[in-house]
Parts: structure tokens; sequence; C-alpha cells
């Protein structure tokens, strides 16, 4: 390789590193303009990173979130009826299924605010139901 092609190919490298760097400064711009357009929301808490003193926080957050919509959701609940309502009521973009589908197991517990439909396998996802709250079905009979 003669130096005048070493020289070429630097600059082809170097013009493509600067668009690739124009292209990521556009996109973060954009970015910072719609948080500014949105101002503090709950996309930003959620999508903050974690500090080290904090561990399970994410979880919490996700936790209460869910916690609030499960009345809204149609039944049955499953995870991408979660995961759509967030979406749309948050504008939220990176989820991580795995996240939602634990929080789903949680609230499924014995005291939880939900409780499994059905078990899911494979592919399909395990769906849900608000738990009937034993006072509330005492106090109708009387």
């Amino acid at each position: 390789m003669t130096d005048l092609e070493l020289e070429k190919l630097k600059d082809k490298l170097a013009a493509h590193h600067a668009r690739e760097r124009a292209a990521l400064e556009k996109k973060q711009s954009a970015e910072r303009e719609a948080l500014e357009i949105l101002g503090p929301t709950l996309f930003d808490a959620l999508n903050s990173p974690p500090t080290p003193n904090n561990n399970g926080m994410q979880r919490r957050k996700f936790s209460k979130i869910i916690t609030e919509l499960i009345p809204e959701l149609k039944e049955p609940i499953d995870i991408n009826s979660v995961i759509g309502e967030l979406k749309t009521r948050y504008q939220m973009t990176d989820i991580n299924p795995t996240s939602i589908s634990g929080v789903l197991r949680k609230l499924a517990e014995s005291d939880g605010p939900l409780e499994v439909l059905e078990e899911g396998s494979g592919r399909r996802a395990t769906t849900y139901k608000r738990r009937v709250k034993e006072n509330a079905s005492l106090e109708l009979a009387s």
C-alpha cells in the first residue's frame, strides 16, 4: 500500500468517524429536547442508573408503577399488556421484560393485588387477574 493510498484510507476513516459522531450528537440532542419538553417525569426516574447503595431501586419503582396501573388494565393481565401500557402512558422504550415479569410474580404472591389465572409456558406469558378481597365479599354478603 502506498503512502497516497494510506492517506486516502485515513481520510475516509476520519470522514466516517465524523459522520457517526454527528449522527450520535443529533440523536442525543433530540432526546435532550424531548426531555426538556416533558420536564422531570417518571421516564427520567425509571431510566436513571441505580446508585450502588440502593439495590432493588428500579424494581421498587416498577412495582409501584405497575401496582398503580393494575386497576386500569383489562383482564386478563399479562406482561405484554403491562409493557404496552408503560410504553403508551410513560413513553418508555427500553423496558426489560424480565423485570416486569419479576414484578408481576411478586405482586401475585399470597397477599398481593394479583393472582395467577394461567401459568405461562415457553413463549406463552403467564396471565393474571386482580385478586378479589375477601373482606369485600363478606361485606356484600351482610
